[in-house]
């Protein structure tokens, strides 16, 4: 089941353009200040005759924990085993932070709606990449240790094998320290390493991928 939520404010083209675009939406929160009732009606009238269920939420622009508790309670009502998807064009630019926000805890996709008449609804649809949360809970102990040593080195060539001797553990257990790292999307390896002006192929770099540098930069912390 594909939940789809959208924040809106005065304009409703963004709201209707971004359904119009994402096929297979089933349910729909729409996520709107009182002041405008009227957007509100039109918006309740506009799915209702496109015969798909609709919620609307009353909140306030400019409460950000607001925001975030009522996209959360929607998760946890509708359950983690949909898709869920966050449109965050209408509104104010605390509700657009806001559903960011929530979204990478989620799981939701994010969209983002342009304003080109030239271009059909699909083509001013957007999708914002939204980074997987890493399970911290996983991120402990040795694996946090090594994820600080990959940031320290970050500048150098770095292998499983350089790891093991930096921290006198076995190349089975660092290659279990690597594979969560990498399962949490915080490092990648990159077949080849350059020694003497050759390449050795069978040997994989240790980087970190973006993602994995702002972790690491936080437990540094």
């Amino acid at each position: 089941m594909h939940i789809h939520i959208a924040t809106a404010g005065q304009a409703v083209e963004p709201v209707i353009k971004a359904f119009n675009a994402i096929p297979g939406i089933d349910k729909v929160y729409i996520l709107i200040s009182g002041a405008f009732s009227e957007s509100a009606h039109i918006l309740e009238d506009f799915f209702g005759r496109a015969m798909v269920d609709v919620e609307m939420r009353t909140i306030s622009g400019f409460d950000f924990q607001s925001i975030v508790d009522t996209i959360y309670s929607i998760f946890r009502d509708e359950g983690s085993k949909n898709t869920f998807s966050i449109n965050i064009t209408g509104g104010t630019n605390l509700m657009a932070a806001a559903a960011c926000s929530t979204a990478f805890f989620v799981g939701a996709k994010i969209c983002y709606v342009l304003r080109d008449p030239e271009k059909s609804a699909s083509e001013q649809l957007i999708w914002i990449p939204t980074p997987r949360t890493p399970d911290l809970h996983r991120i402990k102990g040795k694996t946090q240790d090594i994820l600080r040593y990959v940031l320290e080195c970050q500048e150098d060539i770095l292998t499983a094998s350089m790891i093991s001797d930096a921290f006198g553990l076995n190349k089975q257990t660092v290659s279990y320290h690597l594979r969560v790292l990498e399962e949490e999307g915080l490092l990648e390896k990159v077949r080849g390493v350059e020694s003497g002006g050759r390449t050795n192929n069978r040997v994989n770099s240790i980087k970190l991928t973006g993602q994995g540098r702002l972790v690491a930069s936080w437990l540094c912390e």
